[in-house]
């Protein structure tokens, strides 16, 4: 694996994202800033998990990431019909996604969790019951 090539193609997808320095892409990440400076000096790469990670986050293919080779761009015939369209949804409907999932994932209450977080969200169900349906759904235990 070549490190270079690695910290080169990151430090390219931080421009594409106008991601300005180290600190902000480990928040971003959800990394330790000595971690992203040892990638963007060419010491180290991610670990797979953290490096599909990364590709989820900026939208590119793990192949392109790590190698330098094929298409950035993940090819939609070879990834899930619902991550797909993930990607084609903008960064601020991502984030929304990526947090209902978030919190989906940390409660014991899915269905007040769904609903509190599109409302939150200001997103919209494409079918969003009714108050008092909502109400009742809030409060089933």
């Amino acid at each position: 694996m070549e490190y270079k090539g690695f910290a080169q193609r990151l430090k390219g997808l931080m421009n594409d994202k106008d991601i300005k320095n180290q600190k902000q892409l480990a928040e971003w990440l959800g990394v330790s800033t000595s971690i992203v400076s040892e990638w963007l000096r060419a010491e180290k790469i991610p670990s797979h998990e953290t490096a599909i990670m990364i590709t989820n986050k900026f939208s590119c293919s793990l192949d392109w990431l790590m190698t330098g080779k094929g298409s950035k761009t993940p090819d939609k015939k070879t990834i899930d019909p619902f991550y797909a369209m993930y990607l084609e949804l903008p960064e601020k409907h991502r984030l929304a996604v990526q947090n209902l999932v978030k919190a989906l994932s940390e409660t014991q209450e899915p269905k007040k969790t769904l609903l509190t977080t599109v409302r939150e969200g200001g997103l919209t169900l494409a079918h969003e019951p009714d108050s008092e349906t909502y109400e009742r759904m809030a409060n089933k235990k």
